[in-house]
């Protein structure tokens, strides 16, 4: 079973995150809980065992509803709730079909449908690397996720010693299920839906999801704030701190709301 974890308690009110595709909770969200304060309780929603589900259930449909009921289960009340690319168009669907559980939303990089060529290529050309040559992906996510600048500032030493270090962490069956999700993604009715303040959060120098395509999501929401920051996609390692500032604002903004 999927779980939604604790990363830390809190008081106030209740942030959910959602990492993407080759992501974990420690992974994708542990710099960034280095640079949160507060008093929020921080919870995480774990995609990184994907594959243990059906065939059937891989959809963002049964995963939105799962994680809904994991809310009122585990929460027991609405949430923050932020969701990086793969993870954000669950958080899209949650927001649309759900409502009352979702007070604001945070999109991370998102994309809302697969039909973009740039997104399709990228997810299966990752496809074929995962078949055969899962290292190379390893290396290809290192390279082309974060900006030029982020690794220039780098030794070579350093990038190989991070490439070895994701190969070994991630679980790569649970990727072969998240990609296949990502190529399957039609968000288009689920943006207009949500009712709630958005944040958009782009990724200046991103090579998958290109600003555009972010652009684009945030123009058709209802409540939409834009933000962009100067890195790459895996913005989450790339940026933690900027990235804490904006969330923590937005929420921050959201919650003094008449």
């Amino acid at each position: 079973m999927l779980n939604l974890i604790e990363l830390r308690p809190g008081s106030q009110a209740s942030l959910v995150l959602i990492h993407g595709t080759a992501g974990s909770p420690r992974s994708s969200w542990e710099a960034l809980m280095g640079h949160m304060s507060g008093d929020l309780r921080v919870l995480a929603f774990d995609l990184s065992r994907l594959e243990r589900l059906s065939t059937g259930e891989r959809t963002v449909e049964c995963l939105g509803r799962w994680l809904a009921r994991q809310i009122s289960a585990v929460v027991g009340q609405a949430v923050h709730l932020v969701g990086f690319s793969l993870g954000a168009a669950l958080a899209m669907e949650v927001a649309a079909e759900f409502p009352r559980q979702v007070l604001s939303l945070t999109l991370i990089a998102p994309f809302d449908n697969a039909r973009h060529p740039r997104v399709r290529d990228t997810f299966e050309r990752w496809q074929h690397l995962l078949a055969h040559t899962p290292r190379e992906l390893a290396d290809e996510i290192i390279h082309q996720g974060f900006s030029v600048a982020y690794l220039n500032a780098m030794t070579p030493a350093q990038v190989a010693d991070g490439i070895e270090d994701f190969f070994q962490r991630v679980h790569w069956p649970a990727v072969a299920a998240q990609v296949a999700l990502d190529l399957s993604l039609d968000m288009t009715d689920q943006v207009s839906r949500v009712c709630c303040p958005t944040a958009v959060i782009a990724a200046e120098h991103d090579q998958w999801i290109p600003i555009k395509i972010s652009l684009l999501l945030y123009r058709r929401l209802r409540e939409g704030y834009w933000f962009v920051l100067p890195c790459g996609h895996l913005l989450t390692a790339e940026a933690p701190q900027a990235l804490a500032r904006i969330i923590q604002g937005f929420i921050a903004r959201s919650m003094t709301r008449p």
